[in-house]
């Protein structure tokens, strides 16, 4: 994460993108992608003590750490 005056940019290493903040209402914070061909894709923060974005599908969910 960095970022660019008041944007703030993932980079995912393949594509980087502006990202929107939401906060949901179990309290929870997103972030969503706002690139063109990705826009939409929501990222939660997770709430243990390690920095972790989770991915979830219909099905499954995916926890990434922060590197």
């Amino acid at each position: 994460m960095t970022r660019e005056g008041m944007s703030t940019i993932f980079d995912f290493g393949e594509f980087k993108s502006e990202m929107a903040s939401r906060r949901n209402p179990d309290g929870t914070v997103s972030f969503i992608t706002m690139v063109p061909g990705v826009m939409g894709f929501e990222l939660v923060v997770g709430s243990g003590p390690k920095r972790t974005l989770i991915a979830r599908d219909a099905q499954h969910e995916y926890e990434f750490d922060a590197q």
